[in-house]
């Protein structure tokens, strides 16, 4: 008993669409907007590095921050969005306000900040 060609090619899209339905389920797209300082000498063009803990400790790293000879630059702000396959798009400000630079205050190339409710403190 042969199987018609328009019921293989049926099973076969049906098979390749839950496959790729699977595979896509988890995805996230993170979006970066980073706003650095009206103040003279604050911008960057710096590849800058950054890490992302949820309450639970998990966490996503990016590490790129260049340490040149330059001057520091002064954060205002970041916004981080989310968009995912399953799951609508949200959004976070973390706001720095802070000279990010080894000459300047606080005299140190990172900023912690922790957006999350009390009862997920950062360990620092």
């Amino acid at each position: 008993m042969a199987i018609p060609t328009q019921l293989k090619l049926s099973f076969f899209l049906l098979l390749s669409i839950s496959t790729v339905a699977l595979a896509d389920e988890e995805d996230c797209v993170y979006s970066l907007y980073i706003r650095t300082g009206s103040i003279i000498k604050g911008g960057t063009d710096s590849i800058i590095s950054l890490k992302l803990q949820d309450g639970q400790g998990e966490f996503i790293e990016i590490n790129n921050l260049e340490t040149g000879a330059g001057h520091g630059w002064y954060c205002n702000y970041m916004e981080v969005t989310v968009a995912g396959v399953h799951s609508p798009c949200s959004q976070q400000q973390f706001t720095v306000e802070q000279w990010l630079a080894l000459d300047t205050s606080p005299y140190n190339l990172t900023a912690i900040r922790n957006n999350c409710p009390s009862e997920f403190p950062v360990d620092v």
